[in-house]
């Protein structure tokens, strides 16, 4: 809570609503009320264990009530780059030469960072690239993880959470896919397909932020 309460975002937060069964804890409401007691004002409920049902009914009725909210985890495309010693370093455990192109893989692009504040229908877009000359299809590999800072997928704590495919028409580098990545409000939405391919439909996946991979 302190390192969430030191970002910017959050320079205007002046009451820290205590809810669920742990908050009911009197260690626990000591404990933040001594370490943010000073700066903000920490309310306590009387029946704190049963306000995430109230708030998760009072959303069902008007899901209106929610206009932004945090991003509890990073979110990203497994993704591709030409390799650049300046940028990715001298380490080349993850360089794959493709096409006689040396291609720094297994980078993590991502769609929306831990802490960050979402609105909710804010949408992101994204262009993807094939790596190849005469690839059919770009594979996309959703990852996600509880840590901010974070470049590549094979790192301890990012795993992967979905993976589809758009297929490509054509051939060249130059061929390019749209992502485009909304948030609504209770999901993660993501639509891609291939740019100048007319009305052709998108690929699309959703991702319940009320299950186990939390936002």
């Amino acid at each position: 809570m302190r390192k969430l309460m030191r970002s910017p975002k959050l320079k205007n937060v002046s009451v820290i609503l205590m809810v669920g069964g742990f908050s009911e804890s009197p260690i626990l409401q000591v404990a933040v009320k001594e370490a943010f007691g000073r700066k903000v004002k920490v309310l306590i409920p009387d029946d704190a264990s049963m306000c995430v049902l109230y708030g998760a009914v009072a959303f069902g009725h008007n899901p209106n009530i929610v206009t932004s909210r945090i991003a509890r985890m990073t979110y990203g495309d497994r993704i591709c780059e030409t390799y650049d010693p300046r940028k990715h370093g001298e380490d080349k455990r993850r360089v794959q030469v493709i096409d006689k192109i040396a291609r720094q893989t297994k980078i993590l692009g991502i769609y929306v960072k831990r802490g960050e504040a979402i609105k909710v229908g804010q949408v992101k877009e994204f262009i993807s690239v094939p790596a190849s000359v005469s690839q059919t299809g770009i594979d996309h590999y959703l990852y996600c993880t509880e840590k901010s800072d974070v470049e590549y997928v094979d790192e301890e704590g990012v795993e992967q959470v979905a993976h589809w495919n758009t297929a490509l028409e054509g051939e060249g580098l130059d061929r390019e896919v749209k992502v485009r990545v909304f948030f609504g409000k209770t999901e993660l939405i993501v639509q891609t397909r291939q740019i100048g391919m007319g009305d052709k439909q998108w690929v699309q996946r959703s991702f319940d932020f009320l299950s186990s991979k939390k936002i």
